[in-house]
């Protein structure tokens, strides 16, 4: 969109030949020659349909039709950068840029909650157009559209870590190893603290940073 379009139309018989482009079958002023050229395309041109009506002292010949499709730019962006977004259903990693026909329908989703590096995960905020984490559009420009997320942090990571740490402690002693007392938890059946550790971690929660 912006840039220009051309036409051409090749015809002969007796000279002269003369033309007349047509918009939807409607003479267009001025387009008198074998070439017809918008000089910048507007969204309203997608779907026009343009001829060329050559004639000379012995009759006339009317072209076949072209339509014209405009296309946009689309860009799609998160912050922070490089969180997954969908694209009509489809997966796509930030930033991405796509083409798409001016009035065409699109689906673009924000998926919530995100993990990164398994310690941390985001969460959708909002769109830079205000719609809803998944959300259609139809741009008639080029555009960018931005998914605001906010970091979270979840309790019971670092839990579960010092709580491998302490089972891993009482269970090697002088360099002998004993057995613990809870073997699916990995602690000792002594370790109040790891218990209390194990209640946080089955009670997560997430916590949202501003």
């Amino acid at each position: 969109m912006g840039q220009p379009a051309s036409f051409s139309v090749a015809a002969s018989g007796s000279l002269p030949l003369s033309y007349q482009w047509q918009r939807n079958h409607a003479n267009i002023s001025g387009a008198t020659n074998s070439t017809y050229t918008i000089p910048a395309v507007a969204a309203t041109d997608n779907g026009a349909r343009f001829l060329a009506v050559v004639s000379n002292a012995y009759g006339s010949a009317t072209s076949n039709e072209a339509t014209l499709t405009v296309t946009v730019t689309i860009s799609l962006q998160t912050s922070p950068s490089g969180l997954q977004l969908t694209l009509d259903g489809q997966p796509v990693t930030t930033p991405y840029s796509f083409v798409s026909v001016v009035g065409m329908t699109r689906t673009i989703g924000a998926p919530s909650p995100q993990a990164r590096r398994g310690k941390t995960v985001y969460e959708f905020q909002s769109w830079s157009d205000g719609g809803a984490a998944t959300h259609t559009i139809t741009p008639t420009a080029n555009t960018s559209y931005t998914a605001t997320f906010r970091k979270a942090i979840i309790h019971g990571m670092r839990c579960r870590q010092k709580a491998r740490m302490q089972g891993a402690r009482r269970r090697t002693v002088a360099g002998h190893t004993a057995k613990p007392r809870n073997a699916a938890a990995g602690l000792s059946g002594s370790n109040p603290s790891g218990r209390g550790c194990l209640a946080r971690m089955a009670a997560l929660r997430v916590v949202y940073l501003e």
